[in-house]
């Protein structure tokens, strides 16, 4: 597939419909619709049952149309859209959307159907959506081969979606219709038999009518060319955000069933996109609200000040931003001061941010916000739904304080509905000037971090350590299976990983030698690579202080016996790796010991790390009590276990994908230093 095919497909100066039908379920409405669109270009309906359909003559075959169209909509059954394909192929089509399923969904006869599909494709040059999608609209230059009725013109705006669900794409289009937040370009992807996401987001960096990329994902088929897509839509200032599915082993299975895609290992997943500066959501609205709020001005500082109607919204909107980086930090006193000399003598005087207005008309304010420099952004908490109660007023005179805000300067100015329930023309309104009306507080709030992270600058790459990738390759290469116990922790600390001392005993009385050697009190634990939980087995004895207890717990564990030295009153952390071969590998951090499977939560990132990312997964998952000497206890050097996370991270970019884990359960944290006390290194056989 070309470039020139691609756009020959999606902006179409001809257009052919097989299976064309003044009753057919799929194409009844696609003439009318692009009449409606205002289609300039050339239709050829094409069925020999019709000498006419909505008044254009209809012909019997491809073969006949008097020139090769750029497009055609292939809309048969999955048998005939085969051989619509092929003759879409010699008559020099560009490209084709082919709406059937029954292809490589539904198992191995329909996958040797679609990869036949795609031989035909490649050999001609063509570009082909689907199958078993639902087509696309180019808002842009109005076009549209699509399997719904489209009821009205369509205004085009700056958002791109790209979906592998038609009935979401609608969903999302008519969403941000209602917004004001136009579409540029809507496109269905289905099985992805040739164009892939990628392709498109590639093109959508090329439109320059498109200015965002909102993508539904059930799968990314080609990592390596997706990526490289997100960073060229970076490198041109157009985020992308995706709500990438699958995060759930029922929803994995759907996924699966529905386009034949594997959605993939999560982790890796979430972390390749945030390394790519892609904008991960989780839920539809928070799409929607992500796409609202990157529309308007850049949002550059966490720092809002905020004004609302009541009292009970500046408390609800507080509790959402605790669990966001968004702040609302005191203003200057002077400022402060001129906004509650005017504010109701009632209100309390010293809570301020957000300022709880009580209804009074805030005008008289905007010179004073729009001057004080300490002030990035503004934010108006109101309640948009008017009826069967509400203040017509109240709501009025706040949009217009926004408006005259947003024209007195250059600050973010962003209006935010409490109710997710949006009245539409407050959004439109709010739109036409560039304001974004975000609805819902919580679902508001995390839309608005979303804009400001996207924004912020990413840390440079980390220097890459003086590590050996093919010599580990081939250490791996020579690995028959996993490393457990020593050998794992050996080579670790081969790779300038912090690891504890370790001594491999092979009797009760070797044991106690070790112990003596290491120092009491001490550690016996078996080394057996097949025992993944030593506590619960029995298999790990701790705090032993003498040689008789030493003596004891050697006889009780398997061989080989491990002795280390105990580590008293540490932190106990999980940091690994996890690596698939098209995705890459993220290290993972997260709370160790017995707590890791329990409660599975862990920051990942996507190696090598970047400056700041190891302590940026920390604070991500609230460690920071913990080293800073939680109810007691010593304080930890957190610069040595940022140093540890970024030495297995450098282990695995040197690894590569000759590693599938590493699991260093616990590292230990402690006023002392920092070790892994115990390790699995997983090598990739396949």
């Amino acid at each position: 597939m070309t470039q020139a095919a691609l756009r020959r497909l999606l902006w179409p100066e001809s257009v052919a419909v097989v299976g064309a039908s003044p009753a057919g379920q799929w194409t009844r409405h696609m003439i009318p619709s692009m009449r409606r669109l205002g289609y300039r270009g050339e239709i050829f309906p094409v069925n020999p049952q019709y000498r006419e359909i909505d008044g254009i003559r209809c012909y019997p075959a491809l073969t006949e149309i008097p020139r090769a169209p750029d497009a055609a909509m292939v809309a048969v059954r999955r048998d005939a859209a085969m051989t619509a394909v092929e003759q879409c192929a010699a008559r020099g089509v560009g490209g084709a959307v082919v709406l059937a399923g029954g292809f490589a969904e539904v198992g191995a006869d329909g996958a040797a159907l679609q990869d036949r599909l795609r031989g035909v494709a490649g050999r001609a040059g063509m570009a082909i959506l689907g199958p078993n999608c639902q087509g696309f609209i180019n808002c842009v230059q109005p076009s549209a081969l699509w399997m719904d009725e489209i009821f009205e013109p369509l205004r085009p705006g700056g958002t791109a979606i790209v979906s592998h669900s038609g009935t979401v794409a609608t969903g999302i289009m008519n969403q941000l219709y209602r917004r004001g937040a136009h579409a540029s370009c809507v496109v269905s992807i289905g099985n992805e038999a040739v164009v892939t996401a990628a392709e498109l987001i590639d093109a959508c960096v090329d439109d320059a009518a498109t200015r965002l990329i909102a993508a539904h994902l059930e799968t990314i088929r080609v990592p390596a060319r997706f990526f490289a897509a997100c960073d060229r839509a970076a490198e041109a200032g157009k985020p992308v955000v995706v709500l990438k599915v699958g995060r759930s082993p029922a929803a994995r299975e759907a996924v699966s069933a529905h386009t034949a895609a594997l959605a993939g290992p999560d982790r890796l997943i979430d972390a390749q996109l945030r390394r790519h500066r892609a904008v991960r959501v989780q839920t539809l609205d928070e799409m929607i609200e992500t796409c609202v709020a990157l529309s308007g001005r850049r949002i550059t500082s966490p720092g809002w000040t905020a004004f609302a109607l009541s009292g009970g919204h500046t408390e609800l909107v507080l509790d959402a931003a605790a669990s966001t980086s968004l702040r609302f930090p005191p203003v200057r006193a002077e400022t402060a001061a001129k906004i509650l000399e005017r504010l109701p003598a009632y209100l309390p005087r010293a809570v301020g941010n957000p300022f709880d207005t009580a209804g009074v008309r805030l005008d008289w304010a905007v010179e004073t916000i729009a001057r004080d420099p300490a002030i990035d952004g503004v934010l108006f908490i109101v309640q948009t739904r008017r009826h069967p109660t509400g203040v017509m007023d109240l709501l009025t005179a706040t949009l217009e304080t926004a408006e005259a805000l947003h024209d007195a300067g250059d600050k973010p100015v962003v209006v935010l509905s409490a109710n997710g329930d949006l009245e539409p023309s407050v959004a439109r309104r709010m739109a036409a000037r560039g304001i974004p009306v975000l609805a819902g507080i919580d679902t508001g709030l995390r839309a608005l971090e979303h804009a400001y992270r996207y924004r912020r600058p990413a840390g440079a790459p980390l220097p890459a350590p003086a590590l050996d990738g093919a010599a580990l390759r081939k250490c791996f290469d020579a690995l028959r299976g996993p490393v457990a116990g020593l050998d794992a922790l050996e080579l670790l600390a081969g790779a300038g990983v912090p690891v504890v001392r370790s001594i491999e005993a092979g009797s009760a009385d070797d044991a106690v030698r070790a112990a003596r050697e290491v120092g009491y009190p001490a550690v016996v634990k078996t080394g057996a690579r097949d025992v993944p939980h030593k506590s619960e087995t029995g298999q790990v004895f701790l705090n032993l202080t003498s040689a008789r207890a030493v003596r004891r717990a050697a006889r009780a564990v398997r061989p080989p016996i491990l002795v280390q030295p105990y580590v008293e009153g540490g932190t106990e952390l999980l940091v690994g790796l996890e690596s698939d071969p098209t995705l890459g590998t993220c290290v993972v951090v997260g709370l160790g010991g017995v707590l890791t499977e329990l409660l599975d939560r862990v920051a990942a990132r996507a190696v090598p790390l970047r400056t700041g990312e190891a302590v940026e997964m920390l604070t991500e998952l609230s460690m920071s009590p913990f080293f800073e000497g939680y109810r007691g206890r010593s304080p930890v050097d957190l610069a040595a276990v940022r140093a540890a996370i970024e030495r297995v991270a450098a282990f695995g970019a040197a690894a590569g994908p000759a590693i599938r884990s590493v699991d260093l359960n616990p590292v230990i944290a402690s006023p002392a230093g920092v070790y892994a006390v115990d390790a699995l290194v997983v090598p990739r056989r396949d």
